[in-house]
């Protein structure tokens, strides 16, 4: 079994900050299309037939770190972070039940699964005027 990368290491190890996951799905979505294009002309050249799968292969394996990295509990921190608000608030937030949260036995604290930010974020939306307007015809 081969070793892994400190990439692979780090997205494991570390979750992807809010301001980060934009830039790294820019850079996933970069680098699958250029290991495609690269896939694609591999086979019409006919070398190395295994060679475009094993490219897609990996690339689908980051995809799959990157996203279960995604998955891991998040701190205060990065809770107020990925919801873009104060501390302050997301602790108002909890105290008043509002936002779904784990809290340590000594009750000091609390973590967040992004499922949960995510809807909470989901049933904060504002429609746009737009949507409205669709809404009413």
């Amino acid at each position: 079994m081969k070793k892994p990368s400190k990439l692979e290491q780090k997205l494991k190890s570390e979750p992807i900050r809010a301001e980060d996951r934009g830039k790294l799905t820019d850079l996933i979505h970069g680098l699958f299309i250029a290991a495609e294009g690269e896939a694609v002309r591999i086979v019409q050249e006919g070398t190395g037939e295994n060679s475009a799968a094993s490219i897609l292969g990996r690339i689908q394996e980051l995809l799959d770190i990157s996203q279960s990295a995604g998955n891991k509990p998040m701190s205060s921190d990065e809770a107020a972070d990925y919801l873009h608000v104060s501390k302050s608030f997301l602790f108002k937030l909890t105290s008043r039940s509002e936002l779904a949260h784990w809290k340590s036995k000594g009750g000091g604290k609390l973590t967040f699964a992004r499922p949960d930010l995510d809807a909470w974020l989901k049933a904060h939306r504002v429609a746009s005027l737009d949507e409205i307007a669709n809404e009413r015809r």
